[in-house]
């Protein structure tokens, strides 16, 4: 089983009731499979760029102009999507974890879901709708606010 395990909490363990659950559930997933393979995304090492206006041209004008070829600057600007959407399409499950800071994700978290959840890279957009190009079939989310 491929995880991708993308973390999205700057603290140390000893101090995240987030990634105390996360252990708990590594932990747990490991005695009952012997088969699982890990690959860590730490957004706070590795942090995303924030959207921008090139990188919704190189990923939408396709979609809606057809014959639409994007420029190298936008192609330039999708590098950090092309590495994290290989590993999101390579994954079966997806594990999330991270705190909730003001009822919400921290920004790192949708940061990098702007950059991987996009059109021709993980999903494709046809006359019957919107398909996967991923292998994902479950998500766990390890989210705390206060507390374990």
């Amino acid at each position: 089983m491929r995880v991708l395990h993308v973390v999205a909490n700057p603290k140390p363990a000893a101090e995240s009731a987030s990634k105390q659950v996360c252990r708990a559930f590594f932990e747990g997933l490991e005695e009952q499979r012997d088969d699982v393979e890990v690959t860590v995304v730490d957004l706070y090492d590795e942090p995303p760029p924030y959207y921008s206006y090139k990188l919704y041209r190189y990923y939408w004008l396709p979609v809606f102009q057809q014959g639409y070829e994007p420029t190298s600057e936008e192609r330039a600007e999708a590098e950090y999507s092309f590495r994290q959407g290989g590993l999101f399409n390579e994954a079966e499950v997806l594990t999330i974890t991270a705190p909730m800071w003001n009822f919400a994700v921290p920004a790192v978290l949708k940061a990098w879901m702007d950059q991987v959840l996009s059109p021709g890279l993980t999903f494709s957009v046809g006359p019957e709708g919107v398909s996967p190009l991923h292998k994902i079939q479950d998500l766990v989310l390890m989210a705390a606010s206060g507390g374990v």
